[in-house]
């Protein structure tokens, strides 16, 4: 009998998994296909804390936009949060925090900011407790940030 190596990856998401990804867009996306780039290691690093450190993103005429997918396994609730800062002022053009409903095969605004001023730190955030169910696949959740360029 001789030895075997079959290496067997998983290739389901489990506890840790992240895809972060990012682009530009003439319309919005409405699947939560992944964006045209995606993060490095050190941007997924960065963006692991409120540490200051932002990964851009440019258009010109066009959506700007982060698209984040974290495993959340059987949680029932969590809370989705966004912070960072834009180059145009959330008041000329609203940034707009979305979650990717599952059931529906739609992106549901979370939240929004539309006072904010340029290059000025926020926030954007929402609970998420009612229907957990109708937005996972395989315990993946997706949500993304947009700004349209005006």
């Amino acid at each position: 009998m001789s030895p075997s190596v079959s290496p067997s990856p998983s290739v389901s998401p489990s506890e840790g998994y992240q895809l972060y990804s990012k682009g530009d867009e003439v319309n919005l996306p409405t699947n939560n296909n992944d964006l045209e780039t995606f993060y490095s290691a050190q941007q997924v690093t960065d963006v692991a804390d409120n540490n200051g450190i932002y990964v851009d993103q440019t258009g010109t005429g066009q959506y700007m936009l982060h698209e984040f997918k974290d495993f959340v396994g059987d949680l029932t609730e969590w809370t989705i949060e966004w912070e960072g800062k834009s180059t145009l002022t959330p008041s000329s053009s609203k940034v707009v925090l979305q979650i990717y409903n599952f059931n529906g095969d739609v992106w549901e605004d979370a939240d929004e900011d539309t006072t904010t001023g340029v290059n000025t730190d926020f926030f954007l955030t929402k609970n998420i407790t009612s229907n957990p169910s109708y937005y996972k696949d395989g315990g993946v959740i997706s949500c993304r940030i947009y700004q349209e360029a005006t």
